[in-house]
């Protein structure tokens, strides 16, 4: 399961569970997809989507209303939940197509499911360019996407064009070898302006006539007249309000286009302003099959993470004029075994010494008429490259003129699975009445493998409750995986081998749904072999088999509830509204009867302002996941993350809307809460300056230090009533001691504590106004307020030492303690450890010990030494260092030590 945890802090206000205002059908937000623990990157098939703006930073679409271009180091979360039009069906990755425009200087821009910064670019650019990039990006469960500006401040515009699943039939990629289907410059002449060029795309360069849906292509426009863009859409549809290539007068650029066909088997191009040549490449199609029928094409998988396979500036030097170079694809530690069948890349172009241009291929065919990047000298430019990957693994990277460093990012790739087949899949019995307590029908399949050389083959079986309308379910989806060690809960293999295997699952079937008669269906299956074969079948393409069970069921009438409401934060109840951030609230929601399966959570702000976040729960093989939601299926522990854009509305946010749905599809909405109250701020009402905290540095090695955090305070309201400290020492009040020009916090540092770092700073007015600074608060300025103790300067020094007792008898070596008895200064820090050797008289070591000690009041320190035994009668002679806290030693004696103070310490060894 593609899932995020999110850490549990302190719970700051508390509310009481309310009566459900209704209970009703499921609610329409999206849920969580459906995702494979063991497979959690196959993100499965593609659906292509008539193409739309999701975001744009100008007019702020997708941006909660929010007008503003991203800043330095700054991400944007974008939900492209809705984009399926469907509450069942939600997407595993998405394809847009991103361009940034207005950036005040020269950055790079990537795309990521986490809300960590990604260490790999998708559009580079340079001040003022508009430069687009076609971007492939998982989609972490219920999360959104986030774009990451580098440096600067870039408007970001972002338009969908399909997304892949697991929850509904799709479409499978097929691969051709890079091919040119257009080239304005040899026959249909410039696309003038406001005009629209159609293009057949099917029935020609080994591209099927009839069953295709989408075509992948590289697209170039070269010498346009003025600048403008040129909009790529399927034939028979409108003009959509997107672009995908944005161009400058005499510009040559290139962008990767991912395109639904029309049902006439062509694309339009449309180009606004002015004249401009265009040149189409395609590197692979999209393929749908009627409802029944299992494909065995193309299934998409992402990396765990963007993979970088290749950086010429380190490893290999740069391309020079018509040189091809291979680069392995096959067998990254990221992907999964077997070899892909395409790989989806991010090439970009450095320091190119001459115009010129990049082509992808695969190894073992000839350099194509195509091209991937088209570049002037000097620019960095990136481009999103889809290429089929040739039988030895490789791909080939061929640079037409001048040198140029190229650096690739894999971000997923595609595996087929020509030798796979579902042979049969359905339950034992296709009725069954569940009203007594539930029921159990078994549930069996055969997969086979015609690939004599498989020697595994393993996957998953999902199994869902039917809704009213195509394509939709509910209740919790159940996960089994099955294989040849099948155990512990999944399902059982009843015979075969990795050629041809039988499994069986026996379905718990609920008495409790949303109606009398509940109908399960087997929704998809997936397996695949170590070879790379790999098979994804769902939906309609199981409708041969008929893998339904109608179950008699009782109405379920008992909505879920929950105990309490909190906001958790490493912080206090605040966010700082500079930055993305998020905040995470925990309930419990309890279903006794029929169990927990979803719910959203809504938070309304100042002017009505609302974010809402759904999450739900799946069972894998019989065990629930515990993210976002923890414990038994009846009773779940949530803690849901919210996020909160930079620059949402300042002010006060709180839950007004809980919605929880049980398994059995029954829904409670409480509505008209207003709970877990947090405080957004951008500081604008009161602020603080001038921070310092004194004394600093401190001597904490031998005592505590109170310290004194000092700040100026300007535009408070009714005074300052609070000031938060998180330190890593000691907070003593948050009440303020006001001074004639200043506002202090009493800190201390404790004994033997290196720093004291101060991490958030929360000022709060007599208003309810807050400022925010310190790492704490993401985003929020911080001060950068480190107290650090004095430097150890004063080594352990001994004035006097004895050892007691110093004459031994041989026969009592063995039984008799020797202590040495050091007197030492009263240093800087503490004598805290020795260390000690009894050497004969030639020198060898003949007993040693070290470890803790302590430094009395008035400096004494006394530790065992260790003579081994039998010793033979003689003068042994004891060197020993001390250590103190501060790390410094000093060394008395042999063998390199100071002198020994009053000579040699020795222990002298009798007769007897």
């Amino acid at each position: 399961m593609s899932s995020r945890r999110w850490a549990i802090a302190a719970l700051l206000t508390v509310t009481m569970g309310a009566v459900p205002v209704v209970a009703q059908a499921a609610p329409t937000a999206p849920t969580p997809h459906t995702a494979l623990p063991s497979q959690p990157t196959l993100a499965g098939k593609f659906v292509p989507v008539k193409p739309a703006r999701l975001l744009d930073t100008r007019d702020g679409t997708g941006a909660h209303g929010i007008v503003a271009p991203l800043g330095p180091n700054s991400g944007l979360p974008l939900d492209v939940a809705d984009i399926t039009g469907n509450p069942s069906v939600t997407p595993t990755a998405v394809v847009l197509n991103v361009t940034v425009t207005n950036g005040s200087q020269d950055s790079f821009l990537s795309v990521s499911p986490t809300s960590f910064t990604p260490p790999s670019s998708n559009v580079n650019f340079r001040a003022g360019q508009t430069v687009p990039n076609l971007v492939t990006v998982q989609v972490d469960s219920d999360s959104p996407v986030y774009l990451f500006n580098h440096a600067g401040t870039a408007d970001v515009i972002a338009d969908v064009f399909g997304y892949y699943t697991l929850d509904r039939a799709g479409s499978s990629f097929n691969t051709v070898s890079p091919t040119r289907l257009l080239d304005t410059r040899e026959g249909t002449g410039a696309i003038g302006p406001g005009a629209t060029l159609p293009l057949q795309v099917t029935g020609r360069n080994s591209i099927p006539a009839s069953g295709v849906t989408a075509v992948q292509l590289n697209v170039t426009v070269t010498d346009p007249t003025a600048t403008g863009f040129l909009s790529v859409f399927p034939s028979g549809t409108p003009l959509p309000n997107v672009s995908n290539l944005n161009f400058a007068a005499g510009d040559t650029v290139a962008n990767s286009v991912l395109v639904p066909v029309g049902p006439d088997g062509r694309i339009d191009l449309y180009n606004r302003f002015g004249r401009v040549d265009v040149v189409v490449d395609i590197s692979g199609y999209y393929t749908g099959n009627p409802p029944g029928t299992v494909p065995q094409g193309g299934v998409y998988e992402s990396t765990d993470s963007p993979t970088r396979v290749l950086d010429t500036r380190s490893d290999g030097g740069p391309l020079g004029v018509g040189e091809s170079r291979a680069l392995t694809v096959s067998g990254l530690r990221s992907m999964a075994i077997g070899r892909p069948i395409a790989v989806v890349l991010n090439v970009t172009v450095v320091n190119p010494t001459a115009s010129g241009f990049v082509t992808v291929y695969p190894t073992g065919s000839p350099v194509p008429t195509a091209s991937n990047i088209d570049f002037g000298p000097g620019q960095t430019l990136s481009n999103l490259v889809v290429v089929p990957v040739g039988a030895d693994g490789r791909i080939n990277l061929y640079n037409r003129f001048g040198q140029v460093d190229l650096v690739v990012d894999m971000f997923g790739y595609f595996q087929a699975g020509p030798d796979l087949s579902v042979e049969s899949v359905g339950f034992a019995q296709s009725t069954v009445d569940a009203t007594a307590g539930g029921a159990a029908v078994d549930v069996n399949w055969t997969v086979a493998n015609r690939n004599t050389n498989a020697t595994y083959v393993g996957g998953s079986i999902i199994l869902r409750r039917l809704g009213a309308q195509p394509d939709t379910y509910f209740g919790q989806p159940v996960i089994e995986s099955f294989g040849p060690n099948t155990c512990c809960g999944s399902a059982t293999k009843v015979s075969g081998d990795a050629h041809r295997s039988s499994y069986t699952y026996r379905l718990p079937v609920p008495a409790v749904s949303n109606s009398t008669t509940t109908r399960w269906v087997v929704s998809a299956v997936e397996f695949r072999d170590e070879l790379g074969n790999l098979l994804v079948a769902s939906g309609h393409d199981l409708d041969d088999f008929h893998p339904v069970l109608t179950a008699t069921t009782t109405v379920g009438g008992k909505a879920p509830t929950y105990q309490r409401i909190t906001y958790q934060t490493q912080g206090r109840p605040y966010l700082y509204a500079g930055s993305t951030t998020y905040a995470v609230f925990q309930f419990d929601a309890q279903d006794e009867s029929e169990g927990f399966w979803q719910g959203a959570i809504t938070l309304t702000g100042p002017a009505g302002q609302t974010l809402t976040r759904t999450f739900g729960q799946v069972a894998v093989d019989g065990n629930e996941l515990s993210s976002p939601c923890q414990g038994w299926k009846t009773s779940q522990q949530c803690s849901v993350p919210v996020v909160f854009p930079k620059g949402i509305g300042t002010g006060q946010w709180a839950v007004s809307k809980l919605v929880l749905t049980s398994d059995a599809g029954t829904t409670a909405v409480y509505d008209h809460l207003s709970t877990a109250v947090i405080t957004v701020t951008d500081n604008s009402s009161v602020q603080a300056s001038g921070f310092a905290v004194t004394p600093n540095p401190v001597d904490t090695w031998r005592s505590d230090v109170d310290l004194t955090l000092w700040t100026h305070i300007s535009g408070a309201r009714q005074g300052v009533s609070q000031i938060f400290v998180d330190a890593d020492c000691a907070v003593l009040t948050s009440t303020p001691t006001v001074g004639p020009d200043s506002y202090s916090i009493p800190l201390r540092i404790y004994r033997g504590s290196s720093y004291c770092g101060v991490n958030g700073i929360a000022v709060v007015d007599g208003a309810g106004n807050v400022a925010l600074y310190g790492k704490r608060y993401l985003g929020a300025p911080d001060p950068g307020l480190v107290v650090n103790r004095v430097p150890d300067t004063t080594p352990p020094s001994v004035s006097s030492v004895s050892v007691s007792p110093a004459t031994v008898p041989a026969s009592q070596v063995a039984s008799t303690r020797c202590f040495v008895t050091a007197h030492a200064a009263i240093g800087m820090a503490a004598i805290n450890g020795y260390s000690q050797a009894v050497y004969n008289a030639t020198g060898q070591i003949v007993g040693q010990s070290f470890g803790g000690i302590g430094q009395a009041a008035d400096g004494t320190v006394t530790f065992e030494v260790y003579l081994n035994s039998p010793a033979p009668p003689g003068v042994y002679t004891i060197g020993f260092s001390l250590t103190d806290e501060g790390h410094l030693t000093t060394a008395y004696g042999p063998p390199n030590g100071q002198p020994m103070p009053g000579g040699p310490l020795t222990i002298t060894v009798t007769d007897g």
